[in-house]
């Protein structure tokens, strides 16, 4: 298993399959810059990794995601 920490984001690696996680609870994982870039950063590494054959996009605490008004 790899895990990856990002300011956002954590990527988790485990039998084949690339966890993402949305990891700003307190703030409803709302989408920021910061997170986008994140996200991005955390799928191009699943996309290199040969052994990843399924992401699954979660979110961290009582919310999936929420956009900020």
């Amino acid at each position: 298993m790899t895990v990856t920490d990002l300011e956002t984001i954590e990527l988790k690696v485990s039998d084949r399959v690339a966890w993402i996680v949305l990891n700003r609870p307190d703030a409803l994982n709302a989408w920021t810059r910061q997170l986008g870039v994140d996200m991005k950063a955390a799928l191009d590494q699943a996309a290199e990794d040969p052994e990843v054959r399924a992401i699954v996009f979660t979110g961290a605490g009582r919310a999936f995601s929420s956009a900020p008004i």
